[in-house]
C-alpha cells in the first residue's frame, strides 16, 4: 500500500525535476562526486514526493452523517433541534414515524407552509423528504363548541361538565358558610345573631359565585338545610355523569372530522392520544393541506405519530381505517 503512494506521488512529479538531476556531466567530476549527486537527486526526489504524500494522506472527507441535508429554517430556530435528521435515510414509499427520527424531541413548535403549531421534528424530516415519502403526522385538532351532537352543542356539553366537576367544592364552601349565608341581606345591612356582619360586595360576589338557584336548593327562611348539602356533597364527589356525555360528543367530534379527512387522505383514529387523528400525507399534501373547511384551523397542532406496533417502526402505506362516522348535526 506505501509502495502504491509513493509511485502515485512519484508520477506526480514535474518533468523539470527528474532531468534536472540527469543534467550533471559525467567528465567534469569525480568518482566520489558522482555517487553523492546522485544521492542528492534522490533525496530531491523523496522530499517532492514527500510533500505530494502528506496532501494525499491528509485530504479531508467529511462523514456520512455530516452530508445529511439538515432543515436550515430548524436550525436557525434553535441549535438544539438542528440535527433531528433521519438516522438513515427514509425509505421511498414506507410511513415515517416519530421512532424513524434521531433526537426526534417534539418539544416546541413553529409555524410551517401557514400552520401555526407544527413541531420541530416534523419540520425538519419534511423538510429532507423524499419524493415517496409519506408521513404518519398526528393532528390534535381545535375541538368546535358549535358542533352538535344528538340535540345539543359541544360547548354546552363542556358546560355542564365543569358545572358537574366544579359541585363538590360548590358544597364543601357552602358546608362552611351556609349558617351565615342563611340570613342572606341581613348579613351585610345588620349582622347574624352572632354579630357577624359581611361587606355587601364580599356578600353579592358569594351569591353570584353559588348561584341563586343553587342556593335556593338549600337555604330557604333562614334555615340551611345542612344535612341535605353533605348527602349531595358526597353524590357529587363520584358523579361522572355530564363528564361522560362530554367525552361522548368528543368522540363524535372526531369521528366526523376522521370521516372528512378520510375522504381525501388516508387517516385513523389516535390509539394513544384520545382527542387526535393519523393522517398520511406526503411532503406537498401536507404543504397543501388547510383543514378541509374546518374553522379554527390557525388552532391545529400537529406531529410525528408514534408507530402502532411494528417492530421496525415502519408500516404499509395504506393503513385500515378503523374509524366511524358517529355525530348527528
Amino acid at each position: 500500500m506505501k509502495s502504491e503512494k509513493i509511485r502515485r506521488a512519484i508520477s506526480e512529479l514535474d518533468d523539470d525535476l527528474i532531468e534536472a538531476a540527469d543534467m550533471i556531466p559525467e567528465k567534469s567530476v569525480s568518482g566520489s562526486f558522482r555517487k553523492w549527486s546522485a544521492a542528492a537527486a534522490v533525496l530531491v526526489i523523496l522530499i517532492a514526493a514527500g510533500f505530494l504524500m502528506r496532501g494525499i494522506l491528509t485530504k479531508q472527507v467529511l462523514p456520512v452523517e455530516e452530508k445529511l441535508p439538515v432543515s436550515s429554517d430548524a436550525a436557525e430556530t434553535t441549535a438544539e433541534h438542528s440535527q433531528m435528521v433521519s438516522s438513515t435515510q427514509s425509505v421511498p414509499g414506507r410511513v415515517i414515524h416519530a421512532e424513524n427520527v434521531l433526537n426526534g424531541d417534539s418539544e416546541g413548535l413553529t409555524e410551517w407552509q401557514g400552520k401555526n403549531y407544527v413541531s420541530f421534528r416534523l419540520v425538519s424530516v419534511l423538510e429532507n423528504a423524499q419524493e415517496n415519502d409519506v408521513f404518519a403526522i398526528r393532528i390534535h385538532p381545535y375541538y368546535d363548541d358549535n358542533f352538535i351532537f344528538e340535540g345539543r352543542t359541544l360547548g354546552e356539553y363542556y358546560m355542564e361538565m365543569c358545572e358537574e366537576r366544579n359541585l363538590p367544592e360548590k358544597l364543601a364552601q357552602l358546608l362552611k358558610e351556609g349558617d351565615e349565608l342563611r340570613f342572606g341581606d341581613k348579613l351585610w345591612q345588620e349582622g347574624n345573631a352572632e354579630g357577624i356582619k359581611w361587606y355587601r360586595e364580599f356578600y353579592e360576589q358569594r351569591v353570584q359565585w353559588y348561584g341563586e338557584s343553587f342556593l335556593a336548593k338549600y337555604i330557604a327562611d333562614e334555615m340551611f338545610y345542612a344535612d341535605l348539602a353533605k348527602e349531595d356533597y358526597e353524590k357529587a364527589l363520584s358523579a361522572d355523569t355530564a363528564t361522560r356525555a362530554y367525552e361522548r360528543a368528543k368522540d363524535a367530534f372526531r369521528n366526523n372530522l376522521c370521516g372528512k379527512i378520510q375522504g381525501v387522505y388516508p387517516s385513523e383514529l389516535c390509539e394513544y392520544a384520545p382527542y387526535d387523528i393519523v393522517a398520511y400525507f406526503t411532503e406537498q399534501e401536507f404543504a397543501a393541506f388547510t383543514g378541509i373547511g374546518e374553522p379554527h384551523f390557525d388552532e391545529w397542532s400537529f406531529d410525528l405519530a408514534l408507530d402502532s406496533g411494528d417492530e421496525e417502526g415502519v408500516i404499509a402505506a395504506d393503513p385500515e381505517i378503523v374509524a366511524q362516522f358517529g355525530a348527528d348535526e
